[in-house]
């Protein structure tokens, strides 16, 4: 959670006033997207249950509606969700994983 709050403040896009659906929420639920993509309804508010559960399971999340989800995606932007990745996804291969690498490479 510090590591996504702190990107959110470092691109701009953290949640300036409290909203439904805060900046840090929507980011896990564009994660699940990414994970989850042939299994959670685009746009349902269903799939905010596991974001709740990651959070905190006591708090209900509130959603508008797939509007709500819309806009809240497009106010992220892009930018936060790749400097997230460029500073948390690393290889977990090494350097003598058979098969990880392409050609000598690594």
């Amino acid at each position: 959670m510090e590591t996504v709050k702190s990107v959110l403040v470092a691109t701009g896009k953290e949640s300036i006033r409290q909203r439904d659906l805060p900046a840090h929420v929507v980011v896990y639920y564009v994660i699940a997207l990414a994970l989850y993509a042939g299994f959670l309804p685009r746009g349902s508010p269903l799939s905010f249950e596991g974001v709740q559960w990651l959070l905190n399971p006591s708090v209900r999340i509130r959603v508008t509606g797939k509007s709500g989800i819309s806009q809240a995606r497009t106010r992220l932007g892009f930018e936060a969700v790749q400097r997230l990745h460029d500073e948390v996804v690393r290889p977990i291969a090494t350097a003598a994983t058979r098969g990880a690498w392409y050609r000598d490479g690594a």
